[in-house]
């Protein structure tokens, strides 16, 4: 259980990692 948890972790870290670097894209193309 306990290692699925530390998967799951890791998957919702990649997750933010990828929306932010969306964002930063964004941001720079609108500037």
């Amino acid at each position: 259980f306990f290692f699925i948890f530390l998967v799951d972790l890791v998957v919702a870290a990649l997750e933010i990692n990828t929306t932010l670097d969306y964002e930063i894209l964004a941001t720079q193309t609108m500037m």
